[in-house]
């Protein structure tokens, strides 16, 4: 790894736990978020500056940094959304530690880094969900997410204990070495895992339940978490599976069409959000698949970024054009500044994946 994208991921750790210290007191804490957080993606985009120029793995880093710019992006949206909000100085302090936990996951180079940070990334979001705990939606979403992401979880685990067992060794670039009964049940466990992260049949329930949560917690959900299960395929690619490839295949298919389907018919812009957001993990597991790991990591960044710009829009939509028109869905008139920027900024950090992955 970068020592300039560790230290970024060293600087965020230190703004997690400065928000969490300061979250009796919101504003203050979300101004923590937003400050660190900005340094922190300043640190990794330099990091990928600098893997490009020494070499070494140029995935992680650009990982890093768009799970840095998401953060950012809605760290900033939730100083204006949660305004007078007591529990928006516990939402900086989780979402800032759901930062480190993804991209320790993102830019590890050890299948139990990775599990423990995936693991922890489970536990955040869990608590993100409860953000308000007084809605039954919101105790019924925590319930949900519990159920699908610990099954996800687990099945890391029993890949991880599968592969110490065969080999002593957890390193990524050793998954390649392993024999093809513990690749057959790393790859059934490792696929489980990512396909419970992205909300893919049968495991999409938990997604449409996080309806209940606040939008900047639907945004951080649904333009960078769910994105994990397409990360975690990319970085144990190494492993010689074909189990991995026809769970993730199949679930990915079926998704595209029920989740597809479902869009269809909502008429609200937040639960059309919900579906779209189903569907494109189906795409994305579809590419990891069939190998195409540049489209998958490009689709990562590119609908990540999208999707984060549309679910802090969507509240200007309705005001814009009626609630006749919202159920129409979003025009690029319903984009607001900022979106727009963001929207140009994934095109531009998108157009890095195909790079990293072929260098």
């Amino acid at each position: 790894m970068s020592t300039l994208v560790l230290t970024a991921l060293l600087v965020q750790a230190g703004t997690a736990v400065a928000a969490t210290i300061a979250s009796p007191r919101p504003e203050r804490a979300l101004r923590i978020a937003t400050g660190g957080g900005a340094a922190s993606l300043v640190l990794a985009l330099a990091g990928i500056v600098d893997t490009v120029a020494r070499g070494g793995d140029r995935v992680g880093p650009v990982l890093v940094a768009f799970i840095l710019a998401v953060t950012l992006l809605v760290q900033a949206f939730a100083r204006g959304n949660l305004r007078g909000d007591p529990a928006a100085g516990r939402f900086a302090a989780l979402a800032a530690w759901l930062a480190v936990a993804a991209g320790a996951a993102a830019s590890a180079l050890d299948l139990l880094a990775i599990a423990l940070a995936w693991t922890a990334g489970t536990a955040i979001v869990i608590a993100l969900l409860g953000h308000a705990g007084a809605w039954a939606q919101a105790r019924v979403a925590r319930r949900r997410a519990a159920g699908a992401l610990l099954i996800g979880d687990a099945a890391l685990w029993v890949a991880v204990a599968a592969v110490l067992v065969d080999r002593g060794d957890l390193s990524i670039a050793g998954l390649a070495e392993s024999s093809p009964t513990t690749a057959a049940v790393a790859g059934a466990g490792i696929a489980v895992a990512a396909v419970s992260r992205a909300a893919s049949v049968p495991f999409h329930g938990w997604l449409t339940a996080s309806l209940a949560a606040p939008t900047p917690v639907s945004a951080l959900l649904h333009a960078g978490f769910v994105n994990a299960g397409a990360v975690l395929l990319l970085r144990t690619s190494e492993l010689p599976s074909p189990v991995a490839g026809i769970v993730v295949g199949a679930a990915g298919a079926i998704t595209v069409v029920v989740a597809g389907a479902a869009m269809l018919t909502r008429p609200d812009v937040k639960g059309r959000l919900v579906h779209s957001t189903a569907a494109q993990m189906g795409f994305m597991l579809l590419a990891c698949a069939v190998g195409a790991w540049a489209l998958a990591l490009f689709h990562v960044i590119a609908h990540g970024l999208f999707k984060a710009a549309s679910f802090l829009g969507s509240g200007t939509l309705v005001p814009k054009s009626g609630a006749d028109a919202a159920a129409g869905g979003a025009g690029a008139a319903g984009v607001s500044a900022p979106g727009r920027a963001v929207i140009g900024a994934a095109v531009a950090l998108a157009a890095l994946a195909p790079a990293a992955v072929a260098l």
